[in-house]
């Protein structure tokens, strides 16, 4: 493998992780959580990422690209890694997106156009 690819993998990971990041502090700003409890409970069960990626497969399922696919192959469609955990979709939708822009998975541009709408709050 040549160094650029070493470097290719590093930064999608690291943009991975940061995905993950980017759901514990929505998970935490959150105000349909009252209580430390409820958060961790909600941060635990993946709550914030599971409903963006609910909502991101819904609004492409509406779409020419989503069209006739299950959940599942529409996950998958991003990467074989999402299609085992909807907190793995959102991680890798936003890595994606991120690497990729345009160019990218449609269903990771929506996760992604999904998650700048929780931002907003």
């Amino acid at each position: 493998m040549q160094t650029g690819g070493v470097q290719q993998i590093l930064s999608k990971d690291l943009v991975h992780t940061r995905g993950h990041a980017v759901e514990y502090y929505l998970t935490r700003k959150s105000k349909a959580f009252k209580t430390d409890k409820e958060r961790n409970l909600a941060a635990a069960k993946n709550k914030i990422a599971n409903d963006i990626v609910n909502e991101a497969v819904r609004r492409i399922k509406k779409t020419p690209y989503g069209k006739g696919k299950s959940t599942n192959e529409l996950l998958s469609s991003i990467s074989l890694y999402a299609g085992e955990k909807k907190v793995e979709a959102f991680a890798e939708g936003i890595a994606n997106y991120k690497i990729k822009g345009k160019k990218g998975n449609p269903l990771g541009r929506e996760i992604y156009n999904v998650t700048k709408k929780y931002l907003k709050g």
